[in-house]
């Protein structure tokens, strides 16, 4: 897959191949990205840069993505703890 306009001697380029590779090779490697990248098991912007070198509109989706997961997870957090809040009031 290629990442972008690359010129052979930058550096920063052969390095968001290299993590590229990494982390969005394949689906299940791209889905197991996701995942970490939810629950904090890489860094945002290490995984971002990459896709980022591709096309600003696979960072607008990807930052959607995290947008909208760590929203839904808060939401759902925070309903647990009111209903058990309201179950332990009455």
């Amino acid at each position: 897959i290629e990442v972008g306009p690359c010129l052979a001697e930058d550096l920063a380029c052969v390095g968001d191949r290299a993590i590229f590779a990494t982390y969005w090779r394949d689906l299940p490697r791209s889905m197991l990205t996701l995942y970490a990248s939810v629950t904090g098991g890489v860094d945002w912007d290490v995984v971002a840069r990459p896709i980022g070198s591709i096309s600003s509109f696979w960072i607008l989706v990807y930052l959607l993505y995290i947008s909208v997961t760590f929203f839904a997870i808060l939401n759902v957090i925070t309903g647990v703890f009111c209903q058990s809040a309201i179950d332990g009031a009455s």
